[in-house]
C-alpha cells in the first residue's frame, strides 16, 4: 500500500493500474475465445429465433387483363364470273348460215291413244361459238296432214323474251314435246279436234331457219 522506491509513489500506482487492466484483458479475451469454442456465447443461453412458417398464398382474387385479339375484317367476296358466262357475254350471235334445225319423232308409227314425242334440235355448224336464241317464242313445232296445217306449238304457246344459249361448234340445244294429238289454231280456241289415223308431217323452227319435215303414222 506504501510504494517504496526512488520514484514517486504515484509512478508506482500507475504501473499496477497498468498491470491489473492487462489481467482483466487477458481474462476477457479468455473468456470470449472459450464461449467462441464451445458455442455458448459466453455462457449465455442463446435465444431462439422466431421462425414464421409461410401461409398458403392466397390466389389475386382480381383476374389479370387479357388483351382481347383485335377483330380481322373478313374480305368481301366478288363474284367471278365463269369462262363460260365471260365468252356468252362477248360471242357474236349465230347467223343463219350457221344454224342448222332438225326434228325427230321417237316412233315412225304410233297406235290408237300413244302420243308421239318430238325431238327438235338446233346445232352450230359454224367454226366458232356463237350465241343462239332458243326460247319459247323463237321455237316452233308445225304437224300438216294432207297438206293441210292442223297442229302448232306457237297457237297456244307462243312464248315470251328471247333465251340466249351459247352454242360452241358443233354444239346443239334440243328439246322435246309430247303431243297430245289434237289440232289447234292461232289463238288456242277451245274447240280441238281429235288427230284422225293417216299420214303426218312435223317441221320444226328456229327463227326462221327451218328443219326438213319428218314422217310418221297415227292407227
Amino acid at each position: 500500500m506504501h510504494p517504496v522506491g526512488p520514484l514517486p509513489p504515484g509512478a508506482y500506482w500507475l504501473r499496477r493500474l497498468v498491470a491489473a487492466l492487462a489481467v482483466i484483458v487477458v481474462v476477457v479475451l479468455a473468456w470470449w475465445a472459450w464461449g467462441a469454442l464451445t458455442g455458448d456465447g459466453g455462457g449465455s443461453s442463446p435465444t431462439p429465433s422466431l421462425t414464421t412458417s409461410p401461409g398458403p398464398s392466397t390466389a389475386s382474387s382480381t383476374p389479370s387483363a387479357t388483351a382481347s385479339p383485335t377483330a380481322t375484317p373478313k374480305p368481301t367476296a366478288t363474284a367471278t364470273p365463269s369462262p363460260a358466262a365471260t365468252t356468252a357475254a362477248v360471242a357474236a350471235l349465230c347467223p343463219a348460215a350457221a344454224i342448222e334445225v332438225t326434228v325427230a319423232t321417237d316412233r315412225t308409227a304410233y297406235s290408237a291413244g300413244q302420243r308421239p314425242k318430238i325431238t327438235l334440235t338446233v346445232t352450230n355448224t359454224g367454226s366458232s361459238a356463237c350465241r343462239r336464241d332458243v326460247g319459247q317464242k323463237a321455237l316452233e313445232l308445225q304437224i300438216s296432214t294432207g297438206g293441210k296445217r292442223f297442229w302448232s306449238s306457237d297457237d297456244c304457246a307462243p312464248g315470251g323474251g328471247a333465251s340466249l344459249r351459247l352454242l360452241g361448234p358443233d354444239a346443239s340445244y334440243r328439246t322435246t314435246v309430247v303431243w297430245q294429238r289434237t289440232g289447234s289454231q292461232p289463238g288456242c280456241p277451245a274447240d280441238r279436234p281429235a288427230a284422225p289415223a293417216g299420214e303426218y308431217q312435223v317441221v320444226g323452227r328456229d327463227l326462221d331457219v327451218r328443219s326438213e319435215p319428218a314422217t310418221f303414222t297415227l292407227r
